[in-house]
């Protein structure tokens, strides 16, 4: 039961912090690195999540994860949102992914500082 939770929960801070890495989501979420690594990998098996790599001078090479568009559809239903919805109450639209993606070494470093 515990796992479905820690599923559960890695969707929605997924949809509130695009582009986090597995050490940075272990630390927010006060998880252990175990419980976050086996949650990201099941949501990756599943289709709901995916990761991109990324690095730069100060922050060592890792994968930056995010929701999918199903994980998107998925996590509305588990809300009981419509995806519209969700679209507009979190950073999870096109536009902005496309500001995040620009971004992302600053995001990467803010992501770093609260953890």
């Amino acid at each position: 039961m515990r796992d479905v939770w820690c599923i559960r929960d890695v969707l929605r801070l997924l949809a509130e912090m695009p582009f986090v890495d597995r050490l940075e989501l272990a630390a927010i979420s006060g998880w252990s690195r175990g419980a976050v690594y086996e949650s990201l990998a099941v949501l990756e098996d599943a289709g709901l999540a995916a990761a991109l790599p990324h690095a730069t001078v100060d922050v060592p090479p890792t994968r930056r994860f995010h929701l999918t568009a199903r994980g998107l559809r998925k996590l509305s239903c588990e809300e009981g949102i419509a995806l519209d919805a969700l679209l507009r109450s979190r950073p999870v639209s096109d536009r902005w992914r496309r500001i995040l993606l620009e971004r992302l070494d600053a995001a990467a470093v803010n992501y770093r500082v609260a953890a």
